[in-house]
């Protein structure tokens, strides 16, 4: 499907490749399913159960060769074909590699050739319960091999610090802030201001305290409201800043890595993201996704990002409809079919607002309404089908549509003239 070949011997690094296709042989979900990624995002929608985050995990582990929390298998009580993943990258110059790997049952593990291409990128993995990997070629080549080059961080770790391998948001941030060279502070607040929500204004540092029992300083936001200690932030706010300290930090760190071993820092981020609207109001969740895409010039002139997130949210969609381009964009949706899982590339539609979303194919919900409500309108329509419905009948939907309905649904004037043409006095 996708040519490739091998760069010169003396060829220089290509400084970051991009993850462009998958293909997933005989996994627990489907004999097949295959993912084209786009050059800057890949959006992956589908109900719950599905395999959203399966993918997430088998991209990560194809970019990087390493799993995020614990290698995916596949069904060990059948054996009908042997589970087998291809992917291909592709460089900054254009040059297209693929790479592969299967599952070896009898040792119960997944082999990757040592020769395997990675994405050759500083790489952050943000799960859906709140922990996150991080992968960084060039930060490796200086620990060496071992687990914690690749940090996998859970949120307490992201919190307070693992060993090692970080710091920690609450020591660093108070750390930077003090800091008589402030740009990671800088950089912190600046991505800072452009993760904030509409409702509850720019997510400002404020001044550190101390509160009882806690002989650390603690970091506090300015919200309109007041000012409030980072540790009893919102679920959502804790989100944006975990992830927000995490993408600082890992740069910072690949930098200075990159200056350790007299090399130039790699050009490129990528960012895998399971359900960025987890925690967040609607009007958060409209602007979180672009506003992460968008960060790449606050970190560097020369560096592109690679987004690539599962979701279920329709803000999440509709806020991409002002910049999506199929040009180096993507969309899929996984969906059930017969009992089977399939995965479609499909065209992506502005469906306007989110009802409209949410009645897509990407949704299938026949109305944006409550499920009483959806089921009431169907029978009413199907009432408006009979030849000779009867006054009660009519009467009786009305009643029901009076309780389930606002006053001014699109619904009301289709069944307004239908029900006093049968005799219901509105």
């Amino acid at each position: 499907m996708l040519d490739s070949f091998d760069p010169p011997p003396d060829g220089k690094s290509e400084l970051g490749r991009t993850l462009t296709w998958l293909k997933i042989e005989n996994s627990v979900l489907a004999p097949n399913l295959e993912l084209e990624f786009g050059e800057r995002l890949s959006l992956i929608t589908g109900d719950n159960g599905l395999g959203k985050s399966f993918l997430l995990e088998f991209a990560w582990w194809a970019a990087t060769g390493t799993w995020a929390h614990r290698p995916a298998l596949p069904n060990l009580t059948d054996r009908g074909g042997a589970p087998r993943v291809e992917y291909s990258l592709r460089g900054n110059s254009g040059r297209l590699t693929k790479g592969a790997f299967s599952f070896d049952f009898q040792r119960n593990i997944w082999s990757l050739n040592s020769s395997s291409p990675n994405v050759e990128a500083l790489s952050i993995f943000a799960r859906a319960d709140s922990s996150f990997a991080v992968y960084d070629p060039v930060r490796s080549q200086l620990q060496g091999p071992s687990d914690d080059q690749i940090g996998l961080l859970t949120s307490d770790d992201v919190w307070n610090g693992k060993g090692l391998l970080i710091e920690g948001l609450i020591r660093d941030w108070v750390r930077w802030q003090k800091a008589e060279n402030k740009l990671s502070f800088d950089r912190f607040c600046s991505v800072l201001r452009r993760l904030s929500p509409e409702d509850l204004g720019e997510l400002t540092p404020g001044a550190t305290i101390r509160i009882p029992g806690d002989s650390r300083d603690i970091p506090t936001i300015k919200h309109k409201y007041g000012t409030v200690p980072i540790i009893h932030a919102s679920s959502g706010v804790q989100r944006v800043l975990l992830l927000a300290y995490l993408i600082i930090w890992a740069w910072q760190e690949h930098e200075l890595a990159a200056t350790q071993l007299s090399r130039e820092p790699l050009r490129r981020l990528v960012v895998f993201i399971d359900e960025p609207e987890a925690h967040l109001h609607p009007k958060w969740q409209r602007i979180v996704l672009p506003a992460l895409m968008s960060i790449g010039d606050l970190l560097s002139g020369e560096l592109t990002i690679q987004t690539i997130a599962a979701t279920h949210s329709p803000m999440i969609l509709a806020s991409m409809e002002p910049s999506f381009d199929p040009e180096q964009d993507t969309l899929h949706h996984l969906f059930a079919d017969l009992g089977a899982v399939k995965l479609e590339n499909i065209p992506f539609v502005k469906y306007g607002d989110a009802s409209g979303w949410l009645m897509s194919p990407l949704f299938g919900l026949q109305h944006a309404r409550s499920r009483e409500a959806e089921r009431t309108i169907e029978r009413a329509k199907a009432v408006q089908l009979e030849e000779q419905p009867s006054a009660a009948r009519v009467q009786e939907l009305t009643d029901e549509l009076r309780r389930l309905l606002s006053n001014d649904d699109k619904f009301w004037p289709r069944w307004l003239y239908f029900a006093e043409k049968h005799g219901v006095e509105l």
